[in-house]
C-alpha cells in the first residue's frame, strides 16, 4: 500500500477517524497497522469511540482519542 497523491517525504502524520462501530473499527486495524510498517517514522492518531477504544485502546506506536 501507498499513499497516492500524497508527498510523503514531507507527511510525517496520519489521523485516522473511524468511530462507528466496533466491527468497523476491527476491520480498519489491519490496514493501520499496514501503514505503520510502511511508514514506520510517522506518528499516528486514531480517533474512535469509547467502545472500540476500551478493545484496542493500548496498541503500540497509535495515540488513541476517544470521541
Amino acid at each position: 500500500m501507498r499513499l497516492t497523491g500524497i508527498d510523503t517525504s514531507s507527511q510525517k502524520s496520519i489521523c485516522i477517524l473511524r468511530l462507528s462501530a466496533i466491527g468497523d473499527v476491527c476491520h480498519a486495524l489491519s490496514t493501520v497497522q499496514h501503514i505503520q510498517r510502511t511508514y514506520p517514522d510517522w506518528s499516528l492518531t486514531w480517533i474512535m469511540g469509547k467502545t472500540e477504544a476500551q478493545l484496542l485502546g493500548d496498541l503500540a506506536g497509535i495515540e488513541v482519542i476517544v470521541f
